[in-house]
C-alpha cells in the first residue's frame, strides 16, 4: 500500500527515502516537521490510537496532518433527536446502539458526542433492538421513552435503516458545524474522532420525517463524527494502513490533485483496492476472518471517496450480496444489501435489484449498453475467459509502458464484463446449483473491474 502511494505521489513530487515513525518518539518527530515540507505518514490504527490518546492529536494538528481516508479508520456515529421544542440543556434520556462487544466506553463516547452537539445532560442506556428503539423514540422521554438515539454500527447498517424507516415522530439528524481553525482530527472528552462533511458520507435514504440540517455559514459544512471502535486492536479492519498528510497546508495537495485530475482521497482509495488484489487477499478464506472485513472496509471507503464510479459501486454491492448469503439474519431484520440497493435506486435511478439489473446499469454507465460482450467470446469456456483476464491483470502490474498497460487492461475488462453478464456474484464455495467457476473462491468480477479501474487511471498531466 505504501509503495503504491509513493509511486503515485512520486510522479508529481520529489520524495525522500521513507523514515520510521516510532510510537515512543512520535510526538517529538511531529514537532520537528518543517512547516514548508510536505509529509506523508503511514500508520496502523493501533499506533494512531495510542498517539491520539497521549494527546498527540494536538501535534498532528499543529503539523497540519489530516487523515486522507477517514473510513479506513472508523465508522460514523449517527445521532438523532426528537423534533419539536426539545431543550438541549434539559435532562434528557437516550439510547445507544453500538455494534460489537459491550465496552465501558460506549455510553461515555455517546455522551461526549452529544456534548459537542450542545446536549450536555443526556443519560444513556444501551439498546440493540431496532423495534424497541423505534417505539421508545416515538414515545419520548417524558412518557417513559427516550429523546435521543445514537447509532454506531457496521455499515451499511440495516439497524439504522430500520430505525429511520419506521419512526413515526419527527426527528433531526444532529450535525456539527466545526468552528474555523478546529482540527478535524481530535480527542475530546475521551472521544477520538475526525469530522467529515455529511454530504461526503451520505448513505441512507431518510424519510421526510427525518430532517437533516444544512450548514448555517459558508465554509463550515454540516459534519458527522467518525470514530474507531473503543478496542481498536480487536477491530478486524485495523490491519489496514492509515495515511495522513499535511499537503493541504503546504499547497502541494492542489498540485497533486490538479496533476491527476482527481482528489487525493480518490487516489489513495484506488491504491487500497489495488493492494488487496496484489496481496492476494481472499474475502472467502474462513481461516482469516480479517479478509472479509478488509474487503468491506476498503470497498465502503472507495464508495465514499468516489460514489459515482460504477465499478466501485457494484464491487461493494456484489460483496454485500455475498455477505448476505453467508450471514444468518435475525428474524425481521433487514439485510445491508437492501440498504445499499435502496440508495442506488434513489441516487442512481437503478431499476431492479437482481444481478441482471446491476449489469445493465454498469453497461449504461460505461457506454456499453448495446454490446453483448459474452458473444464476443463464443466457444470459450468461462474458466478460460476468467484465467485470461487474471493473467492479463498480473501482466499489467509489471508493464511500465502506459499505452501497452491500458491495452492489456482493456482486454481483461472485456472478459470480466462478459463473465459478469453470465453470473455477476461469486458464491465463495457455498452450496448452490452453480458449478465450476461460479463456486471459485477468488472470482468476483466487479471487484476485479474496480481493480482494473484503479490500474488504468491516467498518468499525471505533464
Amino acid at each position: 500500500m505504501s509503495e503504491l502511494l509513493r509511486d503515485q505521489v512520486g510522479q508529481v513530487l520529489p520524495l525522500n527515502a521513507p523514515e520510521p515513525l516510532a510510537t515512543a518518539t512520535a510526538r517529538e518527530q511531529l514537532r520537528s516537521i518543517d512547516a514548508g515540507q510536505t509529509v506523508f505518514v503511514v500508520a496502523d490504527s493501533t499506533s494512531l490510537g495510542e498517539l491520539m490518546a497521549s494527546d498527540g492529536w494536538r501535534d498532528l494538528s499543529q503539523a497540519g496532518l489530516e487523515l486522507v481516508n477517514p473510513r479506513i479508520w472508523g465508522r460514523t456515529l449517527y445521532v438523532f433527536a426528537r423534533g419539536g421544542n426539545l431543550d438541549p440543556r434539559s435532562a434528557l434520556k437516550g439510547w445507544v446502539r453500538w455494534a460489537g462487544p459491550a465496552h465501558p466506553e460506549v455510553r461515555a463516547r455517546a455522551a461526549a458526542a452529544l456534548r459537542r452537539l450542545g446536549y450536555t445532560n443526556v443519560t444513556f442506556e444501551t439498546m440493540n433492538v431496532a423495534r424497541r428503539m423505534v417505539d421508545g423514540f416515538d414515545l419520548g422521554g417524558a412518557a417513559g421513552g427516550v429523546d435521543i438515539v445514537c447509532i454506531y454500527d457496521e455499515e451499511p447498517s440495516a439497524f439504522l435503516d430500520s430505525f429511520v424507516s419506521a419512526i413515526l415522530t419527527p426527528a433531526r439528524l444532529l450535525l456539527l458545524e466545526p468552528e474555523p481553525g478546529d482540527s478535524p482530527l481530535s480527542v475530546r472528552d475521551g472521544l477520538p474522532s475526525v469530522t467529515v462533511p455529511y454530504e461526503a458520507q451520505r448513505f441512507y435514504v431518510m424519510q421526510p420525517r427525518v430532517s437533516v440540517a444544512s450548514s448555517s455559514q459558508p465554509g463550515r459544512p454540516a459534519s458527522v463524527v467518525i470514530t474507531p471502535p473503543p478496542d481498536v486492536v480487536a477491530a478486524n479492519e485495523s490491519r489496514l494502513p492509515l495515511i495522513l498528510t499535511n499537503a493541504r497546508r503546504t499547497g502541494d495537495l492542489a498540485a497533486i490533485e490538479k496533476s491527476f485530475g482527481r482528489r487525493l482521497d480518490q487516489i489513495a482509495s484506488q491504491a487500497y483496492v489495488r493492494s488487496l488484489f496484489e496481496a492476494g487477499v481472499s474475502r472467502c478464506n474462513e481461516r482469516d476472518p480479517v479478509s472479509a472485513a478488509q474487503f468491506k472496509t476498503v470497498l465502503l471507503n472507495a464508495f465514499f471517496a468516489e460514489r459515482n464510479d460504477p465499478y466501485t459501486v457494484l464491487a461493494l454491492s456484489a460483496h454485500l450480496e455475498y455477505a448476505r448469503r453467508m450471514r444468518i439474519a435475525e428474524p425481521g431484520e433487514a439485510d445491508p444489501i437492501a440498504v445499499l440497493r435502496r440508495m442506488l435506486s434513489a441516487d442512481y435511478k437503478l431499476t431492479g435489484t437482481d444481478s441482471a439489473a446491476l449489469v445493465r446499469w454498469l453497461k449504461q454507465q460505461t457506454g456499453q449498453s448495446n454490446s453483448n460482450m459474452r458473444a464476443r467470446f463464443a466457444g470459450y469456456p468461462d474458466e478460460r475467459i476468467y484465467k485470461d483476464a487474471i493473467t492479463a491483470m498480473r501482466a499489467a502490474i509489471g508493464e511500465s509502458r502506459p499505452v501497452e498497460r491500458r491495452q492489456i487492461l482493456a482486454q481483461a475488462r472485456d472478459r470480466l464484463v462478459a463473465l459478469a453478464e453470465a453470473a455477476p456474484v461469486s458464491t465463495c464455495g457455498l452450496t448452490t446449483p452453480d458449478r465450476g467457476l461460479w463456486s471459485a473462491i477468488d472470482f468476483e468480477p466487479f471487484f476485479f473491474l474496480a481493480v482494473i479501474d484503479a490500474m488504468s487511471r491516467p498518468e499525471p498531466r505533464r
